[in-house]
């Protein structure tokens, strides 16, 4: 699966690591812990690859990838639903 930015979203970080994300579209402002914010910037640094992602942070904090891959999932979701993220298949088809 590929996560894609949606256009215009911004991304802030407080010194405690947590993020807060904002969308033009919805106006609405959206707070994240330290674990997601690591998430959103490994999959920034991955062009959205969420497996690739997925293996590098379950690399980094020795967590099993199938764990962190479900946990990252459930971030693109929430991420999707409120407006800030659209998800493709590998065939580019919409996730």
């Amino acid at each position: 699966m590929r996560v894609i930015v949606e256009s215009g979203v911004r991304a802030a970080l407080s010194r405690e690591g947590e993020m807060t994300l904002s969308s033009p579209r919805s106006k609405e402002r959206h707070v994240y812990t330290p674990v997601a914010t690591a998430m959103w910037i490994v999959l920034r640094e991955y062009d959205g690859d969420l497996a690739s992602a997925a293996e590098r942070l379950a690399h980094e904090w020795s967590f099993d990838v199938v764990a962190v891959r479900a946990a990252m999932e459930a971030w693109v979701a929430d991420w999707r639903k409120v407006g800030l993220v659209t998800t493709q298949q590998a065939d580019g088809h919409p996730a």
